[in-house]
């Protein structure tokens, strides 16, 4: 059974509207990206920008610019970089940028020996906390610049959180002892929600989107990276379709078990995306021997959605009331 076919054509402009957005359209990864810009051109005018690359990172709702002040082969240990909170609430200051990286190099570069023991220092009493702990990782020893100037400690890690997905986080302390007692408590937290995990929830990590959110973001020309920061790890995101041609009216992105889905509301008015399957009212009755052998074959071959051909596979059919409920298995692609 196939939907009536929607031609889809190319529009310019915008083709989906936010239900958070605000009337100046700028997302928080947008306004992050001004201050990165900010950032470069302030080290271009210094000729620094070859010297100390940078980067912008978001980690647990965060955007910071992460800048590269050592070299990266120093004592087996991946260097520790020095991160800039960003306020995406304001825009960007040119002077207050150029005092900010002046001091914060500068005081990384006059206490090189003595961060670089200290980040050490940490690796070596964090480390060890995780060898036994395989759905947790230590990603990284940073510095972030902390209030009144102050260089403040910054572990990098991924843990299972209340959710059962594995998140990836931050903690931030002020000298090493601190920052185990802050680890010690995380992973007793994370050891927690492991005890609770089945072999078939097993959790991955917040990178990876749906093939039906691929072909979404295809279709509304949007680059994942300019929607990760604004979905909300709870309630998730909503949109309305402001593009006529696209086949579906609204829609809402959402993390599940780290994975970015979504659910769809067609045009149409008689089939719905539901995340993980598609609901369907039908005038017509399907043969029993089509439902009995409909699990595991595309989902294409059972109901095709005009101008959503994405990979997915039928895993049951049922009914319910008027509704033919269709689920479906999809792939996972990288973020």
């Amino acid at each position: 059974m196939a939907l009536s076919s929607t031609h889809i054509d190319p529009v310019v402009g915008e083709k989906i509207i936010f239900d958070d957005c605000q009337d100046s359209g700028r997302s928080d990864w947008e306004a992050a990206q001004g201050h990165e810009h900010a950032f470069r051109r302030v080290l271009a005018d210094l000729g620094l920008d070859a010297t100390f690359p940078i980067r912008l990172s978001h980690v647990q709702g965060s955007a910071n610019v992460e800048i590269s002040v050592f070299d990266q082969d120093i004592r087996r240990l991946s260097s520790p970089n020095l991160l800039i909170p960003i306020d995406t609430t304001s825009e960007p200051d040119v002077r207050v940028i150029r005092s900010t990286l002046m001091a914060s190099i500068g005081q990384l570069i006059a206490e090189k020996e003595a961060l670089i023991e200290m980040a050490e220092e940490t690796w070596k009493q964090l480390q060890p906390m995780f060898q036994t702990r395989s759905k947790a990782t230590l990603e990284r020893i940073d510095f972030v610049k902390g209030d009144g100037g102050r260089l403040l400690l910054h572990a990098r890690v991924v843990t299972v959180r209340d959710d059962l997905d594995r998140a990836r986080s931050r903690i931030v302390a002020e000298r090493v002892e601190p920052l185990v007692a802050l680890m010690t408590s995380v992973l007793q937290d994370h050891d927690a929600y492991v005890s609770v995990m089945k072999d078939d929830r097993e959790p991955f990590d917040q990178t990876r989107m749906s093939s039906l959110t691929a072909k979404v973001l295809e279709l509304v020309g949007m680059d994942p990276t300019s929607l990760i920061m604004r979905v909300d790890a709870d309630n998730g995101l909503g949109f309305e379709v402001i593009d006529s041609s696209l086949p579906f009216s609204s829609g809402r992105f959402i993390w599940s078990r780290g994975v970015l889905g979504c659910s769809l509301a067609m045009r149409s008015q008689n089939c719905w995306v539901d995340h993980d399957r598609v609901l369907l009212t039908t005038s017509g009755a399907i043969p029993e021997t089509l439902l009995a052998s409909s699990a595991g074959r595309p989902s294409g071959d059972f109901v095709a959605i005009e101008g959503l051909n994405f990979e997915a596979r039928v895993s049951k059919v049922s009914r319910m009331g008027e509704l033919f409920v269709i689920g479906i298995e999809m792939p996972e692609v990288e973020m």
